[in-house]
């Protein structure tokens, strides 16, 4: 299939997924004035008939997407599905994170094991991808009415599930089938909407994490459609994590607190009595100020500038009053932007080398610059440096090179890109 054919291709499924106005669009940039209105914002609703069917989808391929609180018969794996994934659970996890940290060079194929694996599920993954791509986003269920009990998407299966399709893409890539490999980042991408718009904190680690593994896929591919540059320039990775912190802050602050099980014994029953109200008075002061701090933060513009580890040390020294049970309120906050700001960093490369080779398909060499290429939003006082060899290959690195704290970010992509990388190149800044 052509290049053309592709992009129409691609850009047909860009403006369904892009034709309807998003719900969060509309939520004001403040913390929830209440309990009610938080509702409000983020309404209760059941899965949807796209995520359940990719529930079933996913069985298929020995991924287990159905949340906790709700395992229905038909949405569970088989041992012998699951079996076979598992044997190469860690190959096919190892290869995709070695793509994708590399500065550039030819895409190599999977391990034997990983190609029979994809081999053996290209039916199931056809459908699976079929589904994704094709009607409306999955979503699952929401209830936050239940608070502290609310369910939750089975999070740990959105990952397998989003590193199989990831390693599919790059599968196919490397034999030069071009329109599966974007259908296939195209399933990815919806499978992540799924999450983005929720105000959750793990939720949002894991769209995070998912959209850092999608940027190093996208670096890999020479000619990525011209909708996918402008889907990352309306990528606000911010906000939604500001909005998941206020949420958590305003559960904390103003949620009544979860009523004892019936089947508590007596004393237990008395004891809960007791220490109650201390609890409850903690956790809405402990709130109060969760969210005072979160916008302290936010106002603060936190960027790869900042000294993340001497916030985590002032949250660790936060007032008594801002405890629960002598406990820090605050141990994620920091951690929460330093996850942001790092995304944020990989997001920007990323949208300047598609940018870059857009411009060289253009033209049919790489352009002497770009307007707006050298500056940084992720790094305000950082700079990125384009350089173009008499040879005629292309580089790209932010300077200064960053130092990142010991936060577990999932997979290290580079702050540096460069066209003629060879594909085993291991030197790389981070």
């Amino acid at each position: 299939m052509g290049r053309g054919r592709d992009a129409s291709w691609l850009l047909g499924f860009f403006l369904a997924a892009t034709g309807t106005p998003s719900v969060a669009a509309s939520i004001p940039d403040r913390a929830p004035a209440s309990v009610e209105e938080l509702l409000q914002w983020y309404p209760s609703r059941n899965a949807n008939t796209a995520a359940l069917d990719t529930e079933k989808l996913a069985a298929a391929v020995g991924v287990d997407l159905t949340p906790r609180s709700r395992m229905k018969p038909e949405a569970r794996i088989s041992n012998d599905a699951r079996r076979e994934r598992e044997k190469v659970d860690w190959l096919l996890s190892d290869y995709l994170s070695r793509e994708i940290e590399k500065e550039g060079g030819a895409i190599e194929r999977p391990p034997q094991a990983v190609r029979d694996f994809l081999a053996a599920q290209a039916a199931s993954l056809a459908t699976l991808r079929h589904r994704l791509t094709h009607g409306e986003t999955p979503l699952w269920e929401r209830h936050l009415e239940e608070f502290d009990e609310r369910t939750l998407p089975n999070l740990l299966g959105h990952m397998r599930l989003q590193k199989l399709l990831l390693a599919s893409c790059l599968d196919r890539l490397a034999d030069g089938d071009r329109a599966t490999a974007f259908e296939t980042l195209e399933a990815s991408w919806s499978l992540c909407s799924a999450l983005t718009g929720e105000p959750s904190i793990i939720e949002q680690f894991i769209a995070i994490a998912s959209a850092r593994l999608q940027f190093g896929v996208m670096r890999r591919v020479d000619d990525l459609p011209v909708p996918w540059s402008n889907r990352l320039l309306e990528t606000d990775l911010r906000t939604r994590m500001l909005r998941a912190l206020r949420a958590e802050g305003c559960i904390q602050a103003m949620a009544p607190p979860p009523t004892p099980p019936a089947s508590w014994p007596v004393w237990r029953m008395w004891l809960d009595r007791a220490i109650r109200p201390v609890i409850s008075a903690s956790l809405r002061v402990a709130g109060r100020a969760w969210l005072e701090a979160v916008d302290r933060v936010a106002a603060s513009r936190p960027s790869c500038e900042t000294d993340f580890t001497t916030l985590k040390e002032q949250f660790d020294r936060a007032p008594l009053t801002s405890r629960v049970l002598g406990l820090s309120f605050f141990v994620g906050i920091s951690e929460c932007f330093a996850r942001v700001a790092r995304a944020e960093v990989d997001l920007e490369l990323t949208e300047k080398i598609l940018d870059l080779r857009a411009a060289r398909r253009q033209s049919g060499a790489w352009p002497a610059t770009l307007r707006g290429l050298s500056d940084s939003r992720a790094c305000p006082h950082g700079r990125w440096v384009y350089e173009v060899t008499p040879g005629g290959e292309a580089s790209l690195r932010l300077d200064p090179v960053l130092v990142w704290p010991k936060v577990p970010f999932g997979s290290g992509l580079p702050t540096r890109w460069s066209s003629s990388a060879p594909a085993g190149d291991a030197s790389r800044a981070r």
